[in-house]
């Protein structure tokens, strides 16, 4: 349940929260754990990623670990282990 680590803190905390996750299979896993603990009125899953300045950057996705995803300013070749998943946010 890594997935939502910190959201789930801060919830049993009493906070709201506003959640940015530009993964949309982690983004979706993140909804499904806030309705198993119900807490999905406490908490807005805003799918995009969250940057200081407007901008758009791939997300680079290991498909071994969905929670290793980074962002790349550049286009880049990907090898043999990632795929590229999403748009450009």
């Amino acid at each position: 349940m890594a997935e939502a680590f910190f959201t789930l803190y801060a919830l049993q905390r009493g906070a709201y929260v506003h959640a940015f996750e530009p993964n949309p299979e982690m983004d979706d896993a993140l909804e499904k754990t806030l309705a198993l603990h119900r807490f999905e009125n406490r908490a807005t899953v805003r799918r995009a990623g969250l940057s200081d300045e407007a901008s758009e950057h791939t997300l680079i996705v290991e498909p071994v670990n969905l929670e290793a995803a980074s962002f790349s300013d550049s286009e880049r070749k990907l090898n043999k282990n990632q795929k590229e998943k999403g748009k450009r946010v």
